[in-house]
């Protein structure tokens, strides 16, 4: 899961999109995706 995340922000910084704000949806949408809802949200951080 950590690793699909930082592809995600990554594929975001490249698109020119990555703000903070951004960033939390993309990590908690992925997070609540790959881990069905069991894990908290914030267990995942992106590094920016």
């Amino acid at each position: 899961p950590r690793a699909a995340s930082a592809v995600a922000v990554r594929l975001l910084e490249r698109a020119g999109a990555l703000t903070a704000d951004v960033a939390a949806a993309a990590i908690r949408s992925l997070d609540l995706v790959v881990r069905g809802g069991g894990a908290p949200v914030g267990a995942i951080r992106p590094t920016v």
